[in-house]
């Protein structure tokens, strides 16, 4: 499925790879929806074909033990959009791995750290602190 959009509006896109904490998810979109009810966003399963080259938000949720899968995943996001937001919600953080990548990750969260506390301000900052606000 290939993501098109146009117009000034960013999306946030949700995207759980295989063995993900099954919580995280539901909590984003949920958070979203009561918080920032105008704020587009759109759930995925393992991996996304986006096209369009505008400044969105992609939260990553990954607990595998293969760090490839989420540092493939964010570089091909990267890819398309440059400046877009990353966030890594993972509980096999890989350091080394992704300071290599120079993916520049806007966050990385660990799962098993009460992650809904750092999505949550992870999100509050995003939507007061920058240009990625709903209009």
């Amino acid at each position: 499925m290939t993501e098109r959009r146009r117009g000034g509006k960013k999306m946030i896109y949700i995207i759980e790879q295989q063995n993900s904490n099954p919580n995280i998810q539901p909590f984003i979109e949920n958070y979203l929806k009561e918080y920032y009810p105008r704020i587009p966003f759109q759930s995925l399963k393992n991996s996304i074909d986006i096209t369009n080259i505008q400044h969105n938000t992609y939260f990553i949720i990954n607990d595998n033990n293969n760090p490839d899968d989420y540092l493939n995943l964010a570089s091909k996001i990267r890819k398309n959009d440059q400046f877009g937001h990353i966030i890594l919600i993972t509980k096999n953080i890989d350091y080394q791995s992704l300071f290599r990548s120079h993916i520049a990750f806007f966050e990385i969260i660990d799962s098993d750290q009460q992650p809904e506390l750092q999505i949550i301000d992870c999100i509050n900052f995003l939507f007061h602190n920058t240009s990625n606000q709903a209009t």
